[in-house]
């Protein structure tokens, strides 16, 4: 009966919230403004010294997030990893890897098992290079689970399979 009611509430959720991708071409749009406007900057241009500056002020990588969160939170390692449905060697190797890029489905399994809120999430994955976008309904079914702080992975499987959407660390 649980199930059914999130389903519905889910169906409601998409049908508010879902921007079906544009027509448009953005990024190849973009993609070409911006390849004409480095063709017209002549190399000199380029100040190194506010480069080195950005890159020296980098901020918390997403490994670094992930284990202040479990140290601030008081988590065990394996409750984590367990509750994002990842493995115990994949957890071990975003641990010795302070640059480690995880994929979406993985950081977001993370959120999942941290139990992290909607903004949390974002700026979590945000750190890992990805987005939750409206014009996704993976992406909004995962933000229905978040908003509404549901963190039971196997739940939302069971809606995403419903939806015939691919599923979060299966």
């Amino acid at each position: 009966m649980v199930v059914k009611t999130i389903m519905d509430s889910v169906l409601i959720y998409l049908k508010e919230n879902f921007e079906p991708a544009s027509t448009i071409g953005y990024c190849d749009v973009e993609r070409d403004k911006i390849l004409y406007c480095c063709k017209s900057l002549p190399f000199d241009a380029v100040n190194n010294e506010d480069i080195e500056d950005i890159l020296g002020n980098v901020g918390e990588g997403f490994s670094e997030m992930l284990f202040r969160i479990i140290e601030t939170k008081n988590l065990q390692d394996s409750l984590v990893y367990k509750n994002a449905h990842l493995d115990k060697r994949l957890f071990s190797k975003i641990r010795k890897d302070i640059f480690y890029k995880p994929s979406k489905n993985t950081a977001l399994g993370l959120a999942f098992g941290l139990e992290l809120d909607l903004q949390q999430t974002k700026d979590f994955i945000g750190r890992a290079g990805y987005a939750l976008s409206n014009s996704s309904k993976f992406d909004l079914v995962v933000r229905y689970f978040l908003e509404n702080k549901i963190y039971d992975i196997n739940l939302l499987n069971q809606v995403l399979f419903k939806y015939d959407l691919p599923l979060l660390n299966p």
